[in-house]
């Protein structure tokens, strides 16, 4: 392959690590959002509830934060499939020149730190209290099981719909 090649390459390839740059900078952005939305939504639930002004602003960041998690898995998948259309040109390619690289073996995968969702859930609970988050790890168990199918397969829709179902339930 001759230099201009792969000078055009790196710049291609430069590009599209511009674009993940800016796709974690939106996902830091929406995660901080996320974090303000549900600081906000636990001080309106301690507030005093038999205000209709509370109840109605407590929907409207019920809401704000459901969207704010659409958005995320978003863009996770987002960055995936740029990530997969980047690599598969120089699978392509080198499998061309009788050089396989094997791509396969370093596949892409999102991993879910529940511990640490949990971790931080944890620390707006009252976790003496009888009721199912009592104690360290009764929310991480939770969310293991009717969170983490949903962030792992990464599709916006199946998210939002298992964090309405657990937000509802729980």
């Amino acid at each position: 392959m001759s230099v201009a090649k792969l000078e055009a390459a790196f710049r291609a390839v430069s590009a599209e690590i511009g674009v993940d740059k800016e796709n974690a900078r939106k996902l830091e952005s929406l995660d901080n959002r996320i974090a303000q939305t549900s600081l906000q939504l636990e001080k309106a639930q301690h507030g005093d509830r038999g205000i209709g002004w509370q109840s109605r602003r407590l929907k409207a960041l019920a809401q704000s934060r459901a969207e704010c998690y659409k958005e995320f898995f978003e863009l996770v998948v987002r960055e995936q499939t740029i990530l997969q259309e980047l690599y598969e040109p120089w699978q392509s390619r080198s499998e061309r020149h009788g050089m396989p690289l094997d791509f396969s073996s370093s596949s892409l995968c999102r991993k879910v730190d529940v511990e640490s969702w949990s971790t931080r859930g944890e620390d707006l609970l009252d976790l003496r209290k009888n009721g199912k988050f009592r104690g360290r790890g009764a929310l991480a168990l939770f969310a293991r099981e009717r969170l983490l199918p949903a962030w792992e397969s990464g599709r916006r829709d199946d998210v939002a719909a298992a964090m309405d179902q657990f937000r509802a339930e729980f």
